[in-house]
């Protein structure tokens, strides 16, 4: 038989199952009457869950509580010279199960950390690699825009409120940039960018569903205008909306 105490500090193993068959059955009895154990049990259960699935900051008291486990309380001084601790007693085979069931949970926890460092070191290393790119494209704007030798012009909407800057080099690369203006489609829709040379329309590519700052290229025969349709993702073979925004060349 256990007393209370004892089977308390099994709960923690109990609730990662790192008890024996003996152990279990005297915790299940025990907890068939003592609503704070089973609480108790509850709470180890849903941390491990949280730990190994959310990756959540274990909440408050519960290193307390593992130190608890770890670290035997030692007696009051007046009955520590009363009844000497004595060194050489055996460690309970409770306290084995207990040490174990805590070093698998730190385990997971250690796990789990690694997992979302590294998880936001891939994060970092993205968000430069996007802010590289981004200015890269930038400075070709810049420096297009700054070559005498290119063509500045705008797309506009009918309305005016869609307003996107082009500048087109002698090359035949060009780049729009939007501020803004282009509205975000939806996922099943994407921009579709049109050259205009006499009577047809050429595909100069698709620019995705929320284009700021776009590089294309338009070499062959020289472009009259340009011009930016809504098309379904995929993109179409011919403009088969009315243009969202054009402009000469």
């Amino acid at each position: 038989m256990m007393g209370h105490e004892e089977i308390e500090s099994l709960l923690g193993a109990f609730a990662l199952d790192a008890v024996d068959d003996d152990e279990r059955q005297i915790v299940e009895d025990h907890l068939r009457e003592c609503p704070r154990c089973r609480a108790e049990v509850e709470q180890h259960r849903e941390v491990a869950a949280h730990l190994a699935f959310a990756g959540s900051t274990a909440p408050s008291g519960l290193w307390g509580r593992i130190a608890a486990e770890l670290e035997p309380a030692q007696p009051e001084p007046e009955l520590a010279r009363i009844y000497p601790v004595r060194r050489e007693t055996a460690v309970p085979p409770w306290i084995g199960r207990a040490l174990t069931a805590v070093a698998a949970m730190i385990v997971l926890v250690v796990g789990v950390l690694g997992w979302q460092i590294h998880r936001e070191q891939g994060r970092v290393r993205n968000l430069a690699a996007q802010l590289s790119r981004t200015d890269g494209l930038n400075r070709a704007v810049r420096d297009a825009t700054l070559d005498p030798r290119s063509a500045k012009f705008a797309l506009t909407s009918v309305d005016g409120k869609v307003h996107v800057d082009a500048v087109m080099q002698a090359d035949g690369t060009g780049y729009l940039v939007s501020h803004g203006s282009l509205a975000p489609l939806g996922k099943d829709q994407t921009y579709q960018l049109w050259g205009i040379v006499g009577a047809q329309r050429i595909s100069l590519g698709l620019l995705g569903g929320s284009p700021d700052v776009v590089a294309f290229r338009a070499a062959g025969a020289k472009m009259s205008a340009l011009a930016i349709t809504a098309e379904a993702v995929g993109g179409a073979i011919q403009p088969s909306r009315a243009p969202v925004a054009s402009g000469f060349v």
